[in-house]
């Protein structure tokens, strides 16, 4: 975890369900945003999660990309997670962009969210969560069409899947079969859409940059170390 915390207006309890990222995650997501860098990508839009380690995360990819302060974080709390797996009987009290501004986040303060946090709900059923993802991606896809090319998504690893599916033209899985796609996703996932023309359908393409892993290389055999000539 980091060595310090900024203060926030709601006292440190707030940090239970609205969590920094890690110091480890914070490298990785640096290491991100300098592969988009060498590939020559240029963010145009980025939407962000509400919670704090989404809206660090977008500052970090930033920075590895060169335009921290350049690129603001329009926060989005239409692309928080799916609110049943939340604990406890309310949703997290997230940081208000104009204290993750004065914390030097490079925020946009007059970004006007599609879905405020007034709108969601506790414990939101799964098809509930499903058509908020759809309509929020679809909604802003449709605010910077015409605008720019690329829009980051900063988000949870259910979004991947959550907020890609039915602009694919696809219909959403069952609940039981999405968990079992989340449990998939790596720590760090990265997926990439192209619209297909002008038909309004997008597909799936290869992510401009290799997937980061940090798992174990179980092509190589530390055992080898121990063996003399």
């Amino acid at each position: 975890m980091p060595p310090s915390l900024p203060a926030r207006s709601g006292g440190h309890r707030d940090y239970d369900k609205d969590c920094p990222i890690t110091v480890f995650g914070s490298t990785q997501a640096r290491l991100v945003g300098e592969a988009l860098l060498e590939s020559h990508t240029t963010i145009d839009f980025v939407y962000c999660s509400p919670s704090l380690r989404c809206v660090q995360t977008a500052q970090h990819i930033l920075q590895g990309l060169q335009q921290d302060g350049k690129t603001k974080i329009r926060v989005e709390p239409g692309l928080f997670e799916w609110t049943k797996w939340v604990s406890g009987t309310c949703l997290p009290s997230w940081i208000p962009p104009a204290e993750l501004a004065a914390d030097n986040l490079s925020v946009d303060t007059t970004y006007r969210p599609h879905v405020p946090v007034s709108k969601l709900a506790v414990s939101e059923s799964y098809d509930t969560y499903i058509n908020r993802s759809f309509q929020v991606t679809r909604e802003i896809l449709a605010e910077c069409n015409n605008l720019g090319n690329t829009v980051l998504i900063v988000a949870h690893a259910s979004s991947l899947e959550a907020c890609t599916r039915q602009i694919q033209g696809l219909t959403p899985q069952n609940s039981k079969d999405f968990v079992q796609v989340v449990r998939k996703i790596p720590y760090l996932g990265f997926c990439a859409c192209e619209e297909m023309g002008e038909t309004g359908v997008w597909q799936l393409v290869d992510p401009p940059i290799l997937p980061l892993t940090h798992g174990p290389n179980h092509s190589f055999n530390w055992r080898e170390m121990l063996m003399q000539d």
